[in-house]
């Protein structure tokens, strides 16, 4: 909450003139411009650029690379995932050992930037029943025994595993 916009004379409240430094409040400012007038505002980006949230929203906001925020986001495996698909549409490699950490974001940076199985996600996506399941069976097109484990551990997608596969290593489910 901004109690700024709340306030009827904001600017005799205390802080009034660093509100900006706060990311969040340097963030909404900037999205509000920006929605405003189509313009980007550079005294802004750098005070919240070093947040993941707030670099990778605006950079969907303005609809192109944030290039100050990139070091943020590629830290944030899931933000980094999303932002290699949605905004660069190509291969990150600076972001791909973060990447490689998070389930959702190694399977679907494997699906839509890769198009091809990625065995440096594979750690990670063997820990997700729902993903090793699409990965198997979208990318690989073949069992995934390293993900195995998780999907014996989940009925759904145990049951549609051996329905595709024709497995029968989790048959007590």
């Amino acid at each position: 909450m901004n109690l700024y916009d709340l306030h009827t004379k904001p600017e005799t409240l205390k802080g009034y003139e660093q509100r900006f430094q706060v990311p969040e409040l340097a963030y909404r400012e900037a999205a509000r411009i920006f929605n405003k007038t189509k313009k980007r505002v550079p005294e802004l980006e750098h005070t919240f650029a070093k947040v993941s949230r707030f670099a990778d929203e605006y950079a969907y906001l303005i609809r192109e690379r944030f290039l100050e925020g990139e070091p943020a986001i590629a830290k944030d495996p899931e933000r980094a995932a999303g932002y290699a698909i949605s905004i660069l549409k190509k291969r990150w490699p600076e972001a791909e050992a973060a990447i490689t950490t998070n389930p959702q974001g190694a399977y679907q940076y494997a699906t839509h930037i890769l198009k091809r199985p990625w065995p440096e996600g594979e750690v990670a996506i063997a820990k997700s029943p729902r993903w090793s399941y699409h990965y198997a069976s979208q990318l690989l097109e073949h069992r995934f025994l390293e993900g195995e484990p998780a999907i014996a551990g989940d009925p759904w997608y145990a049951w549609l595993y051996n329905q595709k596969f024709g497995t029968k290593f989790c048959q007590g489910l």
